[in-house]
Order: C-alpha cells, then sequence, then structure tokens
C-alpha cells in the first residue's frame, strides 16, 4: 500500500512538472523584462507569462515610461511590442509567437496614466470578440 505522503509528494512533483509547461519559464520572464527594459523610454518593466485556464499562455505585467503625452507613450509601448516578439522568437519557435496573449500588459506615462494594447491597436476589437485576447503574433 503506497502512504499518502508519497501519493501527494507525486502529485506535487507533476503539478510542479506542469508549471513549467514553458519550459525555462523563469528565464523567458527575465528575457521578457530585459527585452522592454532596453526600449528607449522605459523606465522600468515587470513581466511574466503565465497560464491561464484551457492552458492559454498569456504574457501580462506593467511597464513604466517617462512619456510625457499619448503619442509619446504608444510609441514606445509598439516598441515594447516589437521587443516582446524578438525575445520570443530568439527563445522559441514562430509558432510560439500564435499561442501567447499579451492582454493585460499596462504601459504607464509619466503621469501614471495607463495604456492597453487596446489603445495601441484598436484595429484588433474586432478580434476581441473572437479570441477574447490578442497574440502577440498581432505585433510581428
Amino acid at each position: 500500500m503506497v502512504s499518502r505522503r508519497t501519493i501527494f509528494g507525486a502529485l506535487a512533483a507533476a503539478a510542479a512538472g506542469l508549471s513549467g509547461c514553458g519550459l525555462g519559464g523563469g528565464s523567458l520572464d527575465s528575457a521578457l523584462t530585459a527585452a522592454a527594459e532596453g526600449v528607449d523610454g522605459v523606465t522600468s518593466a515587470s513581466l511574466e507569462q503565465a497560464t491561464e485556464a484551457e492552458f492559454r499562455r498569456i504574457i501580462r505585467g506593467e511597464v513604466q515610461t517617462d512619456a510625457a503625452d499619448r503619442p509619446a507613450a504608444l510609441e514606445i509601448f509598439d516598441g515594447v511590442m516589437s521587443a516582446l516578439v524578438g525575445a520570443v522568437r530568439e527563445r522559441r519557435d514562430a509558432e510560439d509567437l500564435l499561442s501567447r496573449a499579451v492582454d493585460p500588459i499596462a504601459l504607464h506615462d509619466a503621469a501614471g496614466t495607463a495604456y492597453s494594447v487596446w489603445d495601441l491597436r484598436p484595429d484588433l476589437e474586432a478580434e476581441r470578440t473572437r479570441t477574447g485576447r490578442v497574440s502577440l503574433s498581432d505585433f510581428a
């Protein structure tokens, strides 16, 4: 007979293995943050990947900038999204871009106003009802 401790240990190990479905998730989290912080105008970033219900993978977090107004903030946001595409491509295959959603990522200007991917790409609003999220590949 197998003890409960053994069963729970095995379940914990399996859960830990499944939570790392991104293979090297921590390193990709660091790469995403570093990529965003490398964009001119970004003062700090905190980004991570996560797995939602139905195993949808998302990139979420916040980016702080020194942007003085909306146009400058959106220009920086565009650079951040391009940098994230590059970071994922460098560590994964191109198909991985299609499977990663990027909402919610909030970008803040110097005054603290928050912008979302919907502010950056309002043309994707029609897709929102279909998928509920914006794919990283939309910024490739």
